[in-house]
């Protein structure tokens, strides 16, 4: 299952890896681009970093 959100800086994705048991951020208009986490905020704060 994913979501997507929009932020203030940016749009992006979020879907649980239900193999690794690990949240996954991705930006929206580039996929290729992601972060994960063992929480969603840690996904998202991960992918904040990157980007």
């Amino acid at each position: 299952m994913t979501f997507t959100y929009t932020n203030e800086d940016f749009k992006y994705s979020v879907s649980l890896d239900t193999v690794q048991d690990r949240f996954q951020a991705y930006l929206s208009e580039d996929n290729t681009i992601f972060a994960s986490g063992v929480t969603l905020e840690e996904a998202i704060a991960n992918l904040k970093s990157i980007i």
